[in-house]
């Protein structure tokens, strides 16, 4: 646990298989910056997450070892054809988003064949419109994906629950293909799989082919958002000012308080900035205009 959440922030309730010492809750609690509630679940709903998470873990175990991964890849889509009650779950695309207070809107499709990842298939985007909510992100997404598609998969999995559901059942209804493209959406609250026109399903060890889509969607396009904010926090814009070099930008963003105060400022305000001077000065203003 410790180095699992050395590098990220703990959630608000962790289900454990066994009890913890007072030292590890005290430490997740001041990763988090609030208390982190662990539990050992015996019983009811808890029990049961905590049990397909074993029976998750172990799937990808497995399949990263490659152990009888062909009968587990066979297994996990004839399960979850009997599941939903469908002909074939041979090609599966799942989608998902990633975004960070605003900046650097990405989204993501990952591609099953017969259970196993497709990778050549994987594709990320980065979202145009000035939408900053899930679901009209993702709907431009799917909108982008479908423009370049030639063939459909048996299905199209959202991470998401009953509203993408509707998002997506609109958007084909739109684009006149409710009759073409097969979809549900899984949503992480209690693993429940949301289809249209039927029950939604809580799922168990026989669900694990959309789990795995769903894990592995949120993997690849948490990958491809780590990787756009590294790249573009490596250098700012400004820096292509010449001889505006990091230190002085530096200056500039702690003088002003960030970007905005800068792109606001006047020309008398810059050359008042420590170590800027009236020719940097001059230059900021001519590139910020």
């Amino acid at each position: 646990m410790s180095e699992h959440y050395s590098s990220r922030k703990p959630p608000r309730r962790l289900l454990v298989p066994s009890s913890v010492s007072d030292w590890m809750k005290q430490w997740m609690s001041e990763r988090r910056g609030g208390a982190v509630d662990v539990r050992v679940p015996v019983r009811g709903d808890l029990a049961k997450l905590r049990s397909m998470a074993d029976a998750n873990a172990k799937f990808h175990l497995e399949m990263n070892f490659g152990k009888a991964s062909k009968n587990i890849e066979k297994m996990s889509v004839e399960d979850a054809v009997k599941l939903i009650d469908v002909e074939t779950l041979d090609h599966v695309v799942c989608f998902d988003m990633a975004q960070l207070q605003g900046e650097e809107r990405v989204g993501a499709c990952i591609s099953l064949r017969k259970g196993k990842p497709s990778k050549k298939e994987y594709r990320t985007f980065t979202v145009k419109s000035v939408a900053k909510d899930d679901l009209r992100m993702m709907k431009e997404v799917i909108t982008r994906w479908i423009k370049r598609q030639d063939e459909w998969p048996d299905l199209v999995l959202l991470d998401g629950g009953e509203t993408h559901l509707n998002m997506m059942r609109n958007l084909l209804v739109e684009l006149n293909l409710e009759k073409e493209i097969s979809f549900a959406a899984l949503a992480k609250r209690e693993e429940t799989l949301h289809l249209p026109d039927k029950d939604p399903i809580i799922l168990d060890r026989r669900g694990r082919l959309f789990t795995l889509a769903r894990d592995e969607a949120h993997r690849f396009v948490n990958k491809f958002h780590r990787k756009r904010r590294t790249s573009s926090s490596i250098k700012d814009p400004l820096e292509e000012v010449p001889g505006l070099g990091a230190k002085k930008l530096q200056s500039l963003l702690r003088h002003f308080g960030g970007r905005k105060g800068i792109e606001h400022a006047t020309l008398e305000e810059l050359r008042n900035t420590p170590g800027i001077g009236n020719e940097m000065a001059k230059r900021i203003i001519d590139y910020l205009n």
